[in-house]
């Protein structure tokens, strides 16, 4: 695995958050707001919240950003369905989760 992880599912707030806004089988068109510290690039994982409400991981296929607001854009995502490949970004995630709020992920 070599691209970053961004929490949208654990930390959905004004200015970090995103909307759903086509799904067609595996892969969502999202639109979204955030990270302020470091863009979002091709590769990169988005942690989602799924139709049952548990973690949903997809890889960032594309993704192109605005001028105004520049944190705000849109992102094509393939669902990850390798379980390796989902294992190490839920592992990573719940590093982030432990640090920033001092409790386990799982």
């Amino acid at each position: 695995m070599t691209g970053a992880v961004h929490d949208y599912y654990t930390r959905r707030m004004w200015g970090h958050d995103y909307t759903v806004r086509a799904v067609a089988g595996h892969r969502l068109r999202v639109a979204g707001w955030g990270p302020y510290d470091h863009k979002i690039v091709s590769g990169d994982y988005l942690c989602l919240e799924g139709p049952t409400k548990k973690v949903a991981i997809y890889k960032v296929t594309s993704i192109e950003y605005e001028r105004d607001p520049p944190d705000m854009w849109f992102a094509d995502a393939e669902y990850v369905v390798s379980k390796i490949e989902r294992d190490d970004v839920l592992r990573q995630l719940e590093t982030q989760v432990s640090m920033r709020e001092g409790v386990r992920f799982r």
